[in-house]
């Protein structure tokens, strides 16, 4: 008699779970299980270096200082320090 009652319990849970209302759930995919875009990444690290040194001037202890960076008539760059400003004190007021 319990197993015809286990069975029946069994019946109304199976119909219970099939029923239309449970049948619709929608399943969520975590960020793991996502596809991202993948992008192409090219960077020229010599380059970036080379343009970030620009407009510094290598110290010891592996600091450095900025400098003016402002182009002479020669085709050279300005090296001297700048205080609180992009220029040094020559180039500065001729902006």
């Amino acid at each position: 008699m319990a197993e015809n009652q286990e069975r029946a319990e069994n019946k109304k849970l199976n119909n219970i779970i099939n029923s239309s209302c449970y049948s619709n759930i929608i399943t969520m995919q975590t960020r793991s299980q996502t596809t991202r875009a993948e992008f192409e990444v090219n960077i020229d690290f010599d380059e970036a270096s080379r343009l970030w040194n620009s407009n510094k001037k290598k110290i010891k202890n592996g600091c450095y200082e900025y400098v003016c960076g402002k182009q002479l008539q020669n085709g050279e760059f300005c090296k001297k320090k700048t205080k609180n400003s992009p220029f040094c004190f020559v180039h500065k007021n001729k902006m």
